[in-house]
């Protein structure tokens, strides 16, 4: 009988060894879930200010692209604009020598 109860006692420590087992694997096992689960936000959090940045400078790049056209255009209109003033300078000057002429010199 003595040996039926080391047997069972022997048993009941075997399945207790066991479970102490299973949960320390549990443990190990959620702890590491939670690291991965970690690494993955941390690398998604990277990512994604990667491509923030990445963005933010293609815009800048074409911010900067359509500023240089808009000077560009205006530059071209002034260049047209001081031109035309010239070409009617001259009218106008032409204009207002005959007038001159006519109102004071009699011609």
């Amino acid at each position: 009988m003595a040996e039926v109860v080391q047997e069972v006692k022997e048993a009941e420590q075997e399945a207790k060894d066991i479970v102490e087992k299973a949960e320390d694997e549990k443990e190990e096992r959620i702890e590491e879930a939670e690291e991965k689960a970690q690494n993955i936000v941390e690398e998604a959090k990277d990512n994604a200010v990667e491509l923030k940045e990445s963005r933010m400078k293609k815009f800048r790049e074409n911010i900067e692209e359509e500023k240089e056209e808009i000077i560009e255009e205006g530059e071209d209109k002034a260049r047209e604009i001081s031109s035309s003033a010239s070409e009617n300078m001259d009218d106008v000057e032409d204009f207002l020598m005959e007038k001159f002429r006519e109102d004071y010199l009699g011609e």
